[in-house]
């Protein structure tokens, strides 16, 4: 995959029921995977290692959870922020916390209720191995930027309650 200059992408995943975090207050999840996903050039693959994952950002505090990637919104968009972020067997898991706002409780209700059932990550792509002779291409470094609840997700091996191993202590170096 050819990239000239940064590259911003979003892919998602269906999700069951969901973990409270260790105070009750914020959503522990998986949020993405390693699950190819059919872009326009190719399967990508997101590479899920400390190398190739930079956390920064949804560690910064300053992340946000969206409904739906809603970007252009502004405030009014955000219905939460990303309290944490760690990678564990290739899945980048979040732990979120929703705002008191109206329409954030409403979507809240709505993942207790299992009405909404899906995630996904916004992301920046830095760079990418080539195609490969099955259309493949792995992302080598990646930034992930934002998390969502959405209606359509691109991966439905992610979700809130999605493993059997969620970690709601301190995140693993």
């Amino acid at each position: 995959m050819p990239l000239d200059q940064t590259t911003k992408f979003d892919r998602g995943g269906a999700v069951t029921d969901f973990t409270r975090g260790a105070d009750g207050d914020t959503f522990i999840f998986p949020l993405s995977s390693e699950e190819p996903y059919r872009r326009y050039d190719g399967n990508e693959i997101l590479v899920h290692t400390p190398a190739a994952v930079d956390l920064s950002f949804l560690n910064s505090g300053n992340a946000p959870l969206l409904d739906s990637h809603n970007r252009w919104d502004g405030l009014k968009a955000q219905i939460g922020v990303v309290t944490r972020a760690w990678l564990d067997k290739k899945r980048l898991y979040v732990e979120v916390r929703f705002s008191r706002k109206e329409h954030a409780q409403e979507v809240m209700q709505d993942v207790v209720d299992g009405i909404v059932k899906n995630v996904s990550v916004g992301y920046t792509v830095m760079k990418c191995d080539p195609v490969d002779d099955d259309g493949n291409y792995r992302v080598i470094r990646w930034q992930p930027t934002e998390a969502s609840f959405v209606s359509i997700p691109a991966d439905t091996t992610v979700g809130v309650g999605r493993s059997a191993t969620v970690r709601t202590t301190a995140m693993p170096d």
